[in-house]
């Protein structure tokens, strides 16, 4: 991983575009502070994009509902009811 200056980054930025298609990772850094790192997207877990399309199918079905505490009892308030004049 190689460092870079953010004012370095900024005036080589196609340069440090081109390492990153290269597989190289930057790190940007601002004040001697790290801000961000540039590299290669990874690519999209195939189990992780499977358990997002389960639960968006789950939520889809589900109806919505009272909430409900942590002991499972109904909480009886309104939004109003959080908020005092």
């Amino acid at each position: 991983m190689k460092t870079v200056s953010a004012a370095q980054a900024n005036r080589e930025f196609s340069k440090l575009l081109a390492g990153v298609l290269r597989g190289e990772v930057f790190t940007v850094v601002s004040r001697g502070t790290p801000v961000a790192t540039m590299g290669p997207v990874a690519a999209p877990n195939s189990q992780r994009v499977s358990a997002h399309k389960s639960l968006l199918q789950r939520l889809s079905a589900q109806k919505p509902g009272r909430a409900r505490s942590a002991n499972g009892a109904a909480r009886n308030w309104t939004r109003d009811d959080l908020y005092a004049d």
